[in-house]
């Protein structure tokens, strides 16, 4: 088994001994049997790439045509980075953009969004 987050090799033999294995996994309160890298929502996709104890690096994909719902986070700040297409930042409700006015940002270009502004994308 291979997935972005994880590599399972065991002997057809031995696999039985997963379920033991994510067990003990649980009986440890560690993450791995209820967390997941990658996600998916209706707008497409996110991957989760790192995460510290203040700070988390997600790759967020998006359907053509599709957006971001509005969002406002009391606690931390977004720094956005477009990657390989062009991105388009939306104003906050108190009509100010999280970094400028409201536009097209192409792969490389950024938005930065501090705390309690709301942003879309």
């Amino acid at each position: 088994m291979d997935t972005a987050d994880v590599v399972l090799v065991a002997h057809k033999d031995q696999v039985q001994h997963v379920k033991r294995l994510v067990s003990e996994l649980k009986a440890a309160n560690r993450p791995e049997p209820t967390w997941y890298r990658k996600a998916y929502r209706p707008w497409s996709s996110y991957d989760s790439i790192d995460v510290g104890d203040h700070f988390q690096v997600m790759r967020i994909t998006v359907k053509p045509g599709s957006t971001l719902s509005l969002q406002m986070h009391h606690h931390r700040a977004e720094h956005w980075i477009a990657s390989s297409a062009r991105m388009r930042t939306l104003m906050n409700a108190r009509g100010r953009s999280c970094s400028g006015s409201a536009r097209y940002r192409r792969p490389g270009q950024y938005r930065w969004c501090s705390r309690s502004d709301a942003g879309r994308g």
